[in-house]
């Protein structure tokens, strides 16, 4: 019998770089399994940084002025360079509203793999950031995290369709936000929803779902969440009790929390005893006292 020969492992550190630099940063960071000549190789594939991380750690005793200058400063001596992670935590306010665009145009126009943008730094005092409409694009960014903030007009999610992380906490997502982030990103495997106020109906439905995991929680306002997705493995609530809950395919689901609180049975129409019916197959099932107390 013919012995396997490895020949792309055999071949010069220069030239395995150059192959992984082809490569996204997960898929490079996966070839450290592969044999002890590629471990950790993929971390040396470029000869310069390509995680911008800006975040609260790095702010410290900054002032908005000082963290402002500092980043202009950093990305500008940078110049046009592949970035693969970008991390902003950051409230410019209206003064360095121009700046911050300027940032995250940056990051996109260097085919950014990973967005991270929290600008929860004095939100409360001045207003909600602003992302301005066509900002976000791109078919490099696979992870997008977005706190605090609101969009000047609907994302348009079909401009980021190989995002395969989508959380936003703080947003001002609607249900046809929801549905357009399902509808066109065929690659998405994790959906992360906290605290959206807008939010009523959270529908998820798809034979060719690939989403694997969906949280959502302390959405206020939300009554009814549809489930049809053949792929899901974790699903987490906590919020108010819903109005309604429909689970249709979620065959492969092994981990179900639920934990509810607020508005009296008789205000809604749930069937437990349905919901409990359809989650029976789940290997963790969590659920809250006051469920267990309506069940009963």
């Amino acid at each position: 019998m013919a012995r396997n020969i490895d020949r792309i492992s055999d071949l010069p550190d220069i030239i395995r770089l150059q192959i992984l630099c082809l490569l996204p940063r997960k898929f490079a960071a996966r070839t450290s399994a592969l044999s002890w000549r590629w471990r950790d190789l993929w971390r040396y594939r470029r000869p310069y940084e390509t995680s911008l991380i800006f975040d609260e750690e790095f702010r410290g005793e900054l002032t908005p002025e000082e963290f402002s200058r500092t980043v202009d400063q950093v990305l500008k001596q940078r110049g046009k360079k592949k970035v693969e992670i970008f991390h902003i935590f950051f409230y410019p306010g209206t003064r360095y509203q121009s700046n911050t665009v300027s940032w995250i145009e940056y990051a996109i126009s260097n085919e950014v793999e990973e967005l991270y943008l929290d600008f929860c730094q004095g939100f409360k005092q001045e207003g909600t950031f602003q992302i301005p409409n066509g900002l976000l694009q791109g078919d490099s960014l696979t992870v997008l995290n977005l706190k605090y903030c609101k969009f000047d007009q609907p994302v348009g999610f079909r401009r980021l369709k190989f995002l395969e992380t989508v959380s936003l906490k703080y947003v001002d997502a609607t249900d046809d936000m929801v549905l357009d982030v399902i509808s066109n990103c065929p690659f998405l495997e994790r959906l992360d929803l906290r605290q959206c106020f807008e939010l009523r109906s959270i529908k998820v439905s798809g034979s060719n779902l690939r989403l694997k995991s969906l949280v959502v929680v302390n959405c206020w306002k939300l009554d009814e969440i549809e489930i049809f997705a053949p792929n899901l493995r974790s699903f987490h609530f906590n919020g108010v009790f819903l109005k309604s809950y429909v689970f249709g395919e979620i065959s492969l689901l092994s981990d179900a929390m639920m934990s509810s609180l607020g508005r009296e049975p008789e205000s809604f129409q749930a069937n437990w005893v349905r919901i409990i019916e359809d989650l029976a197959h789940v290997k963790v099932l969590t659920l809250c006292s006051r469920a267990l107390e309506v069940i009963i």
